[in-house]
């Protein structure tokens, strides 16, 4: 898409970009040659958030325009799920790791080493051991599962948004959307008005364009919205007063991004303090557990 955007600046006709540009231009222009909207041929593939994003832009956007905010959007959005992934690789594998080993040792060896002896105290640490991972990795995948859920069901969402972690994310993500949006542009009406049929802002544009139907000032309906964020409402403050909205957010957003790093950071360190803990109780317990036969021997 980016180089069709390229060849779009330089005039050429349609037929020559497409099949300069895409891998299946035959497809593309046996379409075209049937009446069919180059935007709709392009964005066929419906389940790419890029594409989404695109068709719902050229509904209030020139081509290019929307190309370029769509890249703009794909592009912010693409490398803060790459930080958040990247710092939450290793102490998720760590705790995956540890979780497996403790499940492995309490469940074939430690009951095998068992059998030669008896320590109620070892293996008693083993389950508390097991229980508190079991415990920590079903609220895990809840909390995965409400996060990847909360853009389609508002109570999830709702709730989701109590923890202040995701709730950042979601405001950091509805002002990167609509700062894209005001730089190509949009006017504040049409930028919630397509807010609402993005997945990531849809269900706080749409509360905040139900706000605005039903009568309220903008800063009222963004109030209701995100009233327990007073730096997002500072800075919508401070831009409307000096009608510089498109410089301010970019502030807010570099806060709210420094905010989500030291959270993300916070989690890191407990994931690896409760894996490396754990694991030295297990080493602990298990070198316990190999001295049994030893001192039945000793016994004898």
């Amino acid at each position: 898409m980016k180089q069709f955007a390229l060849l779009n600046q330089h005039g050429l006709d349609t037929a020559t970009m497409v099949e300069l540009s895409f891998k299946e231009h035959k497809k593309i222009l046996a379409g075209l040659a049937q009446g069919k909207s180059l935007v709709d041929l392009l964005c066929m593939n419906a389940n790419d958030p890029y594409f989404q994003t695109l068709h719902i832009l050229c509904q209030s956007l020139s081509f290019d325009k929307a190309i370029q905010c769509a890249d703009a959007l794909d592009t912010v959005q693409s490398e803060l799920k790459t930080k958040v992934l990247r710092a939450l690789a290793y102490p998720t594998f760590l705790f995956l790791f540890s979780y497996g080993l403790i499940l492995f040792f309490s469940r074939t060896i430690i009951p095998s080493l068992l059998t030669y002896g008896s320590s109620s105290t070892s293996m008693g640490l083993v389950r508390a051991l097991q229980i508190g991972y079991t415990i920590v990795f079903f609220l895990l995948l809840l909390l995965i599962f409400g996060f990847v859920c909360r853009h389609w069901i508002p109570f999830i969402q709702k709730k989701m948004d109590m923890l202040p972690l995701f709730s950042s994310i979601d405001h950091y993500s509805f002002s990167l959307i609509w700062t894209a949006l005001l730089e190509n542009g949009c006017s504040t009406q049409s930028c919630i008005q397509m807010m609402t049929k993005m997945k990531t802002t849809k269900i706080m544009a749409m509360h905040i364009q139900s706000g605005l139907e039903m009568g309220l000032s903008l800063w009222d309906a963004l109030h209701n919205e995100f009233g327990k964020d007073p730096l997002f409402m500072r800075c919508i403050q401070l831009g409307m007063h000096s009608s510089n909205l498109l410089h301010i957010l970019p502030i807010y957003q570099s806060r709210v991004l420094y905010e989500i790093q030291t959270r993300i950071k916070k989690y890191i360190l407990f994931v690896q303090l409760f894996a490396y803990t754990s694991v030295a109780i297990l080493v602990l317990v298990f070198y316990q557990v190999l001295l049994l036969p030893l001192n039945l021997l000793q016994t004898f």
